[in-house]
């Protein structure tokens, strides 16, 4: 190794020991949220400006209960769309080897992997949006991300109180797709992870909005470099066969496959509830994950989820009718709504009588775990624990918080304001 890396981890090693000391002196473990202890996150850029595109090579030290469970190197960068005009940034990092190749190691509750998100928050007083969403898409029955808050301080400077979640990806111990291939090419019959976002992605459809522009899906998986064009071709015509099955709840032609025989549409009708009784804004659109599992025989489903990004949710917004529990939130077409990249299913699903019965029954089935008593309770839980982690959280950022940002509400209401809000 050169010698002048050596020293610069040598030294970062005895600077994160340091900081990791004053931490636990301050009682900072103490902390607790949804009994979980609060952990200390401290990164080390060593001069390195943090980017959008590319990960910057790092150090970081995480500490739990006056304990350090991890020391040692990473690349960060910047995450987010939206979240990229707020003061309070949002990261990406991956746990890395001293010679700059990805560490698989398993961090507080999460499992052995090497992606992570820290999210700011910084739209969302209360803290809890995206934990009460992950509860009750947990409560239905699917996968949800790992996640743990945490105090961050990047180059010795304290940034507040994020969560540390686990990145979405295809791996055994995140979404399991049953992905069995070896080799350095992505076979045919693998499974496939897609994401509808704010850009262009990377495969295109015939699919359209509700508004008539054509969508598009990011691929998450399998890597862009590992697949051939014949392969992407696949995935479009399968995307593009159920897109043609959905639209034709409104056109009725005769040869072409009913959606059920196409798509998990128990996993739709899921998404469709939890999006529409918080009034998700970027729900239907953005942030929306679909994949298909292997290995493929013929008969594998396209599923929609997991779940990702309802800061914003929850009675967390005044613009178009998103405050509003009344109406849908997937027929907005307002200015903010970003209608042109809701995808034309979600209003063929909504005329369908049986997609109707079945989200009906599914509300039924649920009722317990979705009432609005156990909703409060989730929040109640929330209420003392998060109050005190945060405390120093808005004296870091109360001061910067007096815009109203792209429609938000004001954001210097306080926590517990924000908690009653979402309970309206």
């Amino acid at each position: 190794m050169n010698k002048s890396i050596f020293i610069k981890i040598f030294l970062a090693s005895i600077a994160l020991l340091i900081v990791s000391t004053v931490y636990v002196s301050c009682g900072n473990s103490i902390e607790t949220v949804k009994d979980k202890p609060v952990a200390g996150i401290w990164i080390n850029t060593h001069y390195s400006e943090i980017d959008t595109n590319k990960k910057s090579p790092a150090s970081i030290a995480i500490v739990l209960n006056s304990t350090t469970v991890y020391d040692g190197l990473c690349g960060i960068e910047y995450h987010g769309n939206s979240t990229m005009r707020a003061a309070k940034m949002s990261y990406d990092f991956e746990l890395r080897t001293k010679e700059g190749i990805e560490a698989t190691h398993s961090i507080l509750n999460f499992g052995p992997e090497e992606d992570f998100v820290l999210l700011a928050n910084y739209f969302d007083k209360s803290f809890a949006r995206n934990a009460l969403a992950f509860h009750l898409w947990e409560e239905l029955g699917h996968y949800v991300p790992k996640y743990h808050y945490c105090h961050l301080y990047i180059n010795a400077e304290y940034q507040g109180l994020y969560t540390l979640v686990e990145k979405i990806k295809v791996d055994e111990h995140r979404l399991n797709l049953n992905a069995t291939t070896t080799s350095k090419k992505w076979n045919a019959d693998e499974p496939y992870l897609l994401k509808l976002d704010w850009g262009y992605g990377y495969i295109g459809s015939s699919a359209t909005s509700i508004t008539g522009r054509y969508i598009s899906y990011d691929l998450i998986y399998p890597n862009k470099k590992k697949i051939a064009y014949f392969q992407e071709d696949q995935i479009r015509h399968e995307m593009d066969e159920m897109n043609r099955s959905l639209k034709n709840i409104l056109t009725q032609d005769t040869g072409i496959q009913h959606y059920s025989k196409l798509i998990n549409t128990r996993s739709f009708v899921d998404l469709f509830i939890v999006n529409e009784l918080s009034k998700n804004p970027d729900g239907f659109k953005t942030s929306t994950y679909l994949y298909r599992d292997g290995p493929y025989n013929g008969s594998n489903k396209i599923t929609i989820g997991p779940l990702w990004d309802f800061d914003l949710a929850f009675n967390n917004v005044s613009y178009e009718n998103y405050n509003n529990p009344e109406g849908w939130a997937f027929t907005e077409t307002g200015n903010e709504s970003n209608a042109h990249k809701t995808p034309l299913w979600w209003h063929a699903l909504s005329c369908d009588p049986k997609f109707k019965a079945l989200c009906k029954e599914r509300l039924e089935e649920l009722n317990d775990a979705f009432s609005v008593d156990d909703c409060h309770d989730f929040l109640e839980d929330y209420k003392n624990d998060i109050q005190k982690a945060i405390v120093r959280d808005e004296k870091r950022w109360n001061a910067k918080d007096s815009l109203d940002v792209a429609g938000l509400r004001k954001t210097e209401l306080s926590n517990l304001d924000d908690l009653e809000r979402i309970k309206k």
